[in-house]
């Protein structure tokens, strides 16, 4: 088995950020690969004492996570690209009571310090996130094409920066002939280097 990939073994601590998908539709197949990509990042840090999740929020991939974090007892940070009240627009009228209670069940809400318009303020928020985690959960589709802060931006990011990612693979539903949607199965990238994890 490869050596833990360092955490912050004097605190025991370690913080995974989260990218993904809006347009992913809850499955029990996507979520346990979820969960399992958290359950691998956390045995790639050594099994932390504690954890904390990074989370935008966003309806599908990071609601995923972000409530698997929850459940595990982990801390969750809510990172907001937007002020909260502009956040909430960009959202389905459905989606915004599970915004809300994932923002009230944070143990830290990141606002931006200004305003700074879309889509640049994606990627001002997952540099910030980026920042700040040990590691990258992507569930994400593998697509290099993207926009501005989104997933496939991001995980570039990450990488030019050295973060692991521990990808959760998806295939997108309207890239499918009959609209359904099917889970990979999960694939680490290393720090960066072109060699898996």
């Amino acid at each position: 088995m490869d050596d833990p990939i360092p955490g912050d073994r004097e605190t025991g601590h370690a913080v995974f950020g989260v990218t993904g998908h809006r347009n992913l539709p809850s499955s029990p197949s996507l979520l346990a690969q979820v969960r399992a990509g958290l359950s691998e990042l956390s045995e790639d840090f050594g099994k932390p004492s504690t954890a904390s999740v990074i989370s935008m929020l966003a309806e599908g991939a990071d609601t995923f996570a972000a409530e698997e974090a929850l459940a595990r007892g982990w801390s969750l940070t809510a990172l907001l690209p937007l002020p909260l009240a502009t956040y909430r627009s960009t959202f389905s009228r459905e989606a915004v009571p599970q915004l809300d209670a994932l923002v009230a069940s944070a143990t830290r809400v990141v606002e931006p310090a200004g305003m700074v318009a879309p889509p640049e303020c994606y990627r001002e928020a997952a540099s910030w996130m980026l920042g700040e985690c040990d590691a990258l959960l992507a569930i994400w589709d593998g697509s290099p094409a993207g926009d501005i802060g989104g997933t496939s931006d991001v995980v570039r990011m990450a990488k030019d920066m050295g973060k692991p990612v521990k990808v959760v693979g998806v295939v997108l539903a309207d890239e499918l002939p009959n609209h359904s949607l099917v889970s990979r199965d999960p694939v680490s990238w290393g720090r960066g280097d072109g060699r898996d994890a």
